[in-house]
């Protein structure tokens, strides 16, 4: 278990009390996060919002928030927001992952084989495809 009280000022440093230390502190960590659900309220309504921790690590949310005049976010607003940002993020993370395979160069190579000069020009192409 985590002491914040170890180690003390001025003691000599001990890799076994610091090892459980930062063990503890990386068990206090919460290991996976979900989202239980979101449920809509009446009109008027306070929002709400809860988070709980499990026995396995996992953080879950819940939230509450009511339906609301002009101006004010809806359930599916905010559903379509929160995809909207996740699309973006993935289409991001892919547009970049094609720079995995600059370090890998064309053939240089022009065999004297009609087969295998296919074969070449086929993964030159290949490298390229996969740099866009």
């Amino acid at each position: 278990m985590f002491d914040p009280t170890k180690p003390a000022n001025g003691a000599p440093n001990s890799s076994a009390e610091m090892r459980a230390q930062l063990t503890a502190l990386f068990d206090l960590i919460p290991k996976a996060a979900t989202l239980d659900g979101v449920a809509t309220l009446p009109p008027g309504s306070s929002a709400g919002a809860t988070v709980s921790l499990d026995s396995g690590g996992t953080l879950h949310f819940s939230f509450q928030i009511p339906q609301g005049a002009n101006g004010e976010v809806s359930t599916m607003q905010l559903n379509d927001a929160i995809a909207t940002a996740v699309n973006q993020a993935v289409s991001t993370a892919q547009g970049a992952s094609s720079n995995n395979s600059n370090a890998v160069a064309e053939l240089g190579i022009s065999p004297s084989d009609p087969d295998l000069s296919v074969v070449v020009q086929k993964l030159n192409e290949l490298i390229q495809a996969l740099r866009r």
